[in-house]
């Protein structure tokens, strides 16, 4: 791809730490080469431009000192002021798209080179970052060529990238595992993204230490855990056997009458709870039931959401806290309430609700990133306040505390804070108990309580629901990877990489130096080429075989012990086969110059913690 103002030299994607970069892995990288014709505007004139071109809904601000980090006259020396712009813009708008972090842009000897760092350890959303890249290059154009006819012009391609970028920002809680996981250095592949609302399959690690997961699943969860999960009276059931404190229940059939309504409640207890068999998020559900009208209006409810029974239950006073459960422990107590805000004597309940979104990507509570983005057009929060006199106009006393809604649907919606530190050690050991006796990990564990610090025989924590796939904020993101994966080195198995400078060095180390027995060795797409005796190599104990992309070895999860064989033109183009080695060597020998830079290679790896020894 190029026009007459640039040219797109190469984009290619760095597999791991090569000769010139050994902090650099796992990122798409774009060369940018001024053309012969370059443009005369000037660099203000052409700044001028690119912001005209914002007015395109949606991209990103145009925020050049973000980006350039200082390095300002080395990139206007390297690529003239078209060059610089054109690698800024394509910066700005690609880490906007997938909010992933600014890259970074350096000065080249070709052009402008853009690494896009924030991409460590991941090449999730390859397709995402080209076309971003790729529309940003055009949109620079649009600008030089045509700044009034930019969004007519350009509207198909951005509404393309927005399809695509939907992809990603629909999945919060994978993506916050994907930057989880990046930071401590544990390497993530997609292994299935589907479109629509499914979240997609993500492996994490390599070979036999990595672990496949959805969302909040995880490989280690069972379908039988779930099967017990998804149905509450088998939940319930399930609980009673344990001899845990589970509110009194009764189930009824969907065609039951008012009477078998009304003697269940009476067989709970007032006031009671009217709960589907089989719905998630809370919807069906009715708590705090006082009357018979309610009752039967209740049960309308359910009733359409059920499967095949609707669960009638003593209501539980007291807060109601989800027990968070990862690989079988304990590791948040989330206290959730629904979304509510405190009035200041001066604004209106509508103005308060905003004031409260803008600040609602603050970690602390425990929340989501955004409350209503239309909080006046929302019919729910006005029915709620309506029934408490109020209206999105009115305006509360300073302090008066105005919740917006009370029940227990769309829990995405509520305000979350920890309550970890409170648990008492037998609510702790109930909840992890139900965790490993349901065959599933990652459960979350919903409990009525009045006191979490009580011991669990005093009767202050009921058990309600059990929830094998439950919904998780992208603050639980970093404890949901600590523990799958310990340390960083709990994701990787003993990777060895063999550069080889001819097919026949390859053939000779596979005789003097033959790997573990139960291990596998990939022979790079060159060696195949040039020797394709080598896969006939025999070897005792080990697989031979041939690879395309190295991701086809990282992925198998059956692999504990791992060599690549690759040739020396294939490590100066791709680099090493992934970002963190357990041994790395040269067959062969180099010129002088080449030996000493590849020797200082090596030593950085091992500095920067990229090759791991034993």
């Amino acid at each position: 791809m190029g026009s007459k103002h640039w040219q797109q030299r190469s984009m290619r994607m760095v597999s791991g730490p090569c000769l010139d970069e050994p902090d650099a892995v796992r990122h798409p990288e774009l060369l940018l080469e001024p053309a012969a014709a370059i443009t005369t505007l000037d660099s203000a004139e052409l700044q001028q431009r690119l912001q005209q071109a914002q007015t395109l809904k949606n991209l990103p601000a145009f925020e050049p000192q973000r980006v350039l980090g200082g390095k300002e006259a080395a990139i206007f020396e390297a690529a003239e002021p078209r060059g610089l712009y054109c690698a800024l813009w394509c910066g700005v708008w690609a880490s906007t798209a997938l909010g992933l972090g600014y890259p970074a842009i350096n000065p080249d000897h070709q052009g402008v080179r853009m690494l896009c760092k924030a991409f460590a350890g991941s090449p999730v959303y390859l397709e995402l970052m080209a076309t971003a890249l790729n529309l940003a290059a055009d949109l620079l154009e649009a600008c030089i060529e045509e700044p009034h006819s930019v969004a007519t012009r350009l509207q198909p391609r951005v509404q393309a990238i927005r399809e695509l970028a939907s992809i990603r920002r629909g999945h919060g809680f994978s993506n916050a595992l994907i930057r989880a996981a990046t930071q401590r250095g544990i390497p993530c592949f997609p292994r299935l993204l589907e479109p629509g609302t499914k979240a997609p399959l993500l492996q994490f690690g390599v070979g036999a230490a990595s672990r496949l997961i959805r969302a909040s699943t995880t490989d280690a969860d069972s379908s039988i855990g779930a099967r017990i999960a998804g149905r509450k009276p088998i939940t319930s059931q399930w609980l009673q056997q344990l001899g845990l404190p589970t509110p009194k229940t009764v189930m009824l059939p969907l065609q039951s009458s008012v009477f078998q309504l009304l003697e269940a409640a009476e067989n709970v207890g007032w006031p009671c709870v009217v709960k589907p068999d089989a719905a998630e998020r809370g919807y069906g559900v009715t708590v705090n039931i006082t009357t018979p009208e309610a009752l039967v209006a209740a049960m309308a409810q359910a009733v359409p959401l059920a499967q095949r029974e609707v669960q009638v239950q003593a209501h539980c006073p007291g807060a109601y806290v989800r027990l968070v459960v990862i690989n079988h422990s304990l590791v948040r107590a989330l206290r959730c309430e629904p979304p509510f805000v405190v009035g200041d004597g001066a604004a209106s309940i509508a103005a308060l609700i905003e004031a409260r979104a803008e600040n609602w990507s603050k970690p602390d509570p425990i929340t989501r990133e955004h409350l209503y983005e239309q909080p006046q057009a929302n019919p729910e929060i006005e029915q709620h306040l309506a029934q408490t006199g109020l209206t999105l106009q009115s305006v509360p006393e300073a302090g008066q505390r105005v919740v917006l809604s009370s029940e227990l649907v769309d829990r995405m919606n509520w305000v979350y804070s920890d309550w970890l530190d409170l648990v008492h050690p037998s609510v702790q050991w109930m909840a992890e108990s139900i965790s490993h006796s349901m065959a599933s990990p990652n459960a979350g564990i919903d409990v009525i309580t009045t006191d979490l610090a009580a011991p669990l025989h005093e009767g202050k924590t009921q058990v309600i629901e059990v929830n094998s796939n439950q919904t998780l904020q992208r603050p639980q993101a970093e404890p949901f990877i600590e523990a799958l994966f310990p340390s960083a080195a709990s994701a990787w198995i003993p990777v060895e990489v063999i550069v080889c400078l001819l097919a026949t060095d390859a053939a000779a180390h596979l005789a003097a130096d033959p790997l573990a027995q139960g291990g596998v060795v990939g022979i790079s797409p060159a060696l195949q080429e040039a020797d394709s005796r080598l896969l006939a190599t025999p070897l005792e104990g080990c697989m031979l075989v041939g690879y395309c992309q190295p991701e086809q070895l990282l992925h198998n999860r059956s692999t504990r012990h791992l060599k690549f064989l690759l040739s020396w033109q294939e490590f100066l183009d791709q680099g090493l086969p992934c970002e963190r080695v357990s041994r790395v060597v040269l067959v062969g020998e180099l010129p002088g110059a080449d030996a000493e830079r590849w020797s200082t290679f090596v030593n950085e790896l091992e500095r920067l913690g990229r090759l791991k020894r034993g």
